[in-house]
C-alpha cells in the first residue's frame, strides 16, 4: 500500500486530473476516478486528532472541551502503479496508518512474517 499526502484538496484534484485519473458525468461535472485495473484509491482526506468532550449527565448532550486538530494535508492510500505526478507526494508508511484497504494488514504479516507497528 502507498500512503500519499498533498498540502490541499485542490492540489491532489489538479494533480489526478492531470494525470488522468478523472472521469466527467452526464452533467459535465468532474469526478476523481478512485479505481481501475491498474490501481485503487482511497481518498481519506483530511485527518482529525479527536478532540475532548464532557456529556451532560441529564440530556446526554456533548460540549466541546477541547476542539478536534486537523493534521496537515491531505490524504490518499493508495494500491497499484503510482502516477508519475504523485511521486513527490508518497510518504513513508505511518506507524498507526488511519486507514488500510481490508486485508492488506494481514497479507503484509504473512509475507513478512513480522509485527506490523
Amino acid at each position: 500500500m502507498i500512503f500519499l499526502k498533498f498540502p490541499d484538496e485542490e492540489t491532489f484534484l489538479a494533480k489526478a486530473e492531470e494525470a488522468g485519473l478523472t472521469y466527467t458525468d452526464e452533467s459535465g461535472e468532474s469526478h476523481v476516478s478512485t479505481g481501475s485495473h491498474e490501481y485503487s484509491l482511497d481518498v481519506v482526506g483530511i485527518i482529525y486528532a479527536p478532540g475532548e468532550y464532557t456529556f451532560d449527565e441529564e440530556t446526554g448532550e456533548p460540549t466541546e472541551v477541547v476542539a478536534p486538530v486537523a493534521h496537515e494535508g491531505y490524504h490518499i492510500n493508495m494500491v497499484g502503479k503510482v502516477p508519475g505526478n504523485f511521486q513527490e507526494y508518497v510518504i513513508s508508511r505511518p506507524n498507526t496508518p488511519n486507514r488500510v484497504f481490508a486485508g492488506y494488514e494481514s497479507k503484509l504479516k504473512a509475507v513478512s512474517n513480522q509485527e506490523i507497528d
